[in-house]
């Protein structure tokens, strides 16, 4: 009995010990290098610039017109005790390498990788062409140091939205959301870039020089919003409407991956970026120099934070600050409700690209009122919006003949706040220095409020192509409880002829 025992044991602990052997299986011909875990891809140049506390402190030789903005490639080498005609490379980020990807190699031990994920952690093994078996497993991580610039062939100032951390530690996704220069000379190698990174969606902000597809792939949905670029005035002040159909682009599951750009993917781009990044709850720090970085590409001239004209970003981060909100975040999302979006939308786009998100805005939520949501007097005019991605508007138009017309429409406040009254607005008159005061009243529950005494030109309200701006009318305590608004049209004074004002929204913003 007890020999038998000891055989069956005896072949139990062999069987268990075969089993693991297959499992542990690997080919000892291969020893992998160690490559640590921060493992840069950073120039040297790039490296000194980011690792400096003063962010403004750009190179001098970083002027716009050198190509400086392409990553360094990621070397993985391996020794071999047997030279053979081709290895196989396969690197992925989970352990077991589910979702490795492979790479051939002919005649050399080495591999350079471009544009892998920033703060990631990879593992890698080599085997024999036609040989399932593998070495051990290796692994590395990537530098935490952001941007994640990227070498995407004919195209220059390249880089990921994602790697970054917001304010509260979360981590901005990356692969979703590329910003570059224009794709017009991109290359088959860049093409093959992109159909890497599964781009489902190109977005074109430039005014003019757009093209009738996408260069990158007959595949990809190529959207053009012009966004005006010239010394007219500022990007805030001209481009309300083309920032809120891109940023419903970005709200659109299904449009992702996404790649945006203007001309050099500096200036407009880099704006929709400062929107972006500011939403995400990204530190103010890495917005500005995400938007210095661009001075390692080819942009022609270099870029400051205190340029001048369109140049000058302290023009819309001022005007983005003015809004209601803690921190930069909360101003941002502020400013997109302003200008027509709505907050499903907004925590849409923060869900979709930040990791465990957290809520924005838990109090203070701000009310929309739509055109129409308004009930008007007899006589006036509510009508369709050219965008198809707007509402309708409220056409004051000429506000000098439809003196004491108004529109009313009710909200709720839920508890005492000071809030501002903000209209998604455009004026159009051969002069803009009317007051609002003199153009529009407001009541709360049949009380005036006290409107701005600033013209529509201080509103930054413009006379051409239909560009809507948010402007604040009025700052107002109020305490919670139901309201009705009334917006009338007094045109008192004078320069009111040929005056309209299209309405497109409402939006009471509470203060804390």
């Amino acid at each position: 009995m007890k020999n038998k025992f000891l055989f069956v044991l005896f072949i139990s602990l062999s069987l268990c010990s075969c089993g693991n052997n297959n499992a542990k299986k690997v080919d000892n011909r291969f020893t992998l290098s160690n490559l640590g875990n921060s493992v840069d891809f950073h120039t040297d140049l790039q490296a000194d610039y980011l690792e400096d506390e003063d962010y403004e402190n750009v190179p001098d030789i970083c002027d716009g017109t050198k190509e400086l903005s392409l990553p360094e490639s990621i070397k993985l080498t391996w020794e071999s005790s047997e030279e053979l005609d081709s290895y196989v490379v396969g690197i992925g980020e989970k352990e077991d390498l589910s979702d490795q990807k492979e790479y051939v190699v002919q005649g050399k031990k080495e591999l350079e990788l471009y544009n892998l994920k920033i703060d990631t952690k990879y593992y890698w093994t080599v085997s024999e062409q036609g040989n399932e078996l593998k070495s051990k497993v290796a692994s590395f991580k990537t530098t935490s140091i952001g941007p994640r610039n990227l070498n995407i062939p004919g195209m220059t100032n390249c880089r990921d939205m994602g790697g970054y951390y917001t304010r509260d530690g979360k981590k901005v996704r990356q692969d979703l959301l590329l910003r570059t220069g224009n794709s017009d000379n991109i290359t088959e190698a860049g093409r093959q870039v992109m159909k890497d990174f599964k781009i489902k969606t190109e977005i074109d902000l430039r005014d003019t020089g757009y093209k009738s597809a996408s260069p990158i792939g007959n595949d990809v949905n190529y959207l053009v919003y012009k966004m005006f670029y010239d010394d007219y005035s500022n990007y805030l002040e001209r481009n309300c409407e083309s920032v809120k159909s891109v940023f419903k682009v970005f709200a659109d599951e299904e449009a992702y991956p996404i790649i945006y750009h203007c001309r050099i993917g500096t200036d407009r781009t880099g704006f929709v970026a400062y929107l972006l990044l500011g939403l995400f709850g990204v530190e103010e720090e890495d917005i500005y120099r995400d938007y210095l970085f661009s001075n390692f590409g080819v942009i022609e001239k270099p870029r400051t934070l205190h340029g001048s004209g369109v140049d000058n970003v302290q023009l819309y981060y001022e005007a983005v600050n003015d809004f209601p909100g803690e921190n930069l975040q909360e101003k941002v999302y502020n400013f997109l409700i302003g200008i027509g979006l709505s907050e499903d939308e907004l925590d849409t786009i923060i869900d979709l690209n930040v990791e465990k998100a957290n809520e924005v805005l838990k109090g203070n939520r701000p009310i929309s009122i739509f055109a129409d949501e308004f009930e008007s007097s007899t006589g006036f005019n509510i009508q369709s919006y050219d965008n198809p991605n707007s509402k309708s508007t409220i056409y004051f138009y000429p506000l000098n003949q439809n003196v004491g017309k108004y529109i009313t429409a009710s909200f709720t406040l839920r508890e005492d706040k000071e809030v501002d009254i903000y209209c998604y607005m455009y004026a159009g008159t051969s002069s803009l220095t009317i007051r609002a005061c003199d153009a529009l009243s407001l009541e709360l529950d049949d009380d005036e409020i006290e409107v701005t005494t600033k013209t529509f030109s201080d509103l930054h309200c413009r006379n051409s192509a239909g560009i809507y701006v948010c402007a604040r009318l009025a700052n107002e305590d109020l305490i919670k409880g139901d309201y009705s608004l009334k917006i009338t049209n007094i045109a008192k004074g004078t320069n009111t002829t040929g005056l309209g004002a299209n309405i497109a929204s409402v939006v009471i913003i509470p203060r804390d």
